[in-house]
């Protein structure tokens, strides 16, 4: 199966694609991604290029934390019946891991170089910068929310707990939206670069 709905929008070879994936994941496996990854592959010859390295678990950071929660990749669509070239789309693969991302990474030249692939290769698939409507951020939004990272050290499953436990406290509700909306802050930083 694929837990990400991620195969029905490949094969209407939408392109941008943005997938969020929370599955209980902590040794950072991707499974339900690379699953659904070798199906479209394999079902409708639609390969994807992204690097999900720097998501892993980091040796450099804190423990328990990724240098990043996002990461942004190629979907390269075959040709259809009587198109000579196929098509190139964007996805943006968001992963539930806590990430403190440091700003000036967006300045650094391999981000740089991907955005500029990323631009090359999709000229039209990205709305224009008034049609994004992107939320101001501040600095600090880049940095773990208190209550996040005070939940993250007493739970050493988080964000990774498991999904048998349907009855959250407020706490642990809580430290869940706030990791999901710091992951999109991300998320939408870089997407103001592509624009």
């Amino acid at each position: 199966g694929d837990n990400l709905g991620l195969l029905p929008l490949l094969y209407r070879r939408c392109g941008v694609i943005v997938v969020s994936d929370a599955d209980k994941d902590d040794k950072y496996t991707f499974d339900s991604f690379n699953n659904a990854v070798r199906m479209a592959n394999i079902e409708e010859n639609i390969t994807i290029d992204i690097d999900l390295t720097p998501i892993t678990l980091s040796t450099e950071l804190k423990e328990m934390q990724s240098k990043q929660s996002v990461a942004f990749g190629l979907i390269h669509y075959p040709p259809k019946e009587g198109e000579q070239c196929g098509k190139t789309g964007l996805l943006v693969y968001l992963k539930a891991s806590v990430s403190e991302w440091d700003p000036s990474n967006l300045n650094n030249m391999e981000w740089i170089a991907q955005i500029d692939k990323l631009k090359k290769c999709i000229p039209n698939a990205l709305p224009e910068e008034s049609e994004m409507n992107m939320s101001d951020c501040c600095e600090d939004d880049w940095h773990i929310p208190a209550h996040v990272e005070n939940y993250n050290r007493k739970n050493e499953h988080f964000p990774h707990e498991s999904t048998g436990d349907q009855f959250y406290d407020p706490e642990q509700f809580e430290a869940y939206r706030a990791l999901g909306e710091h992951v999109a802050r991300q998320a939408v930083r870089v997407f103001e670069q592509l624009a």
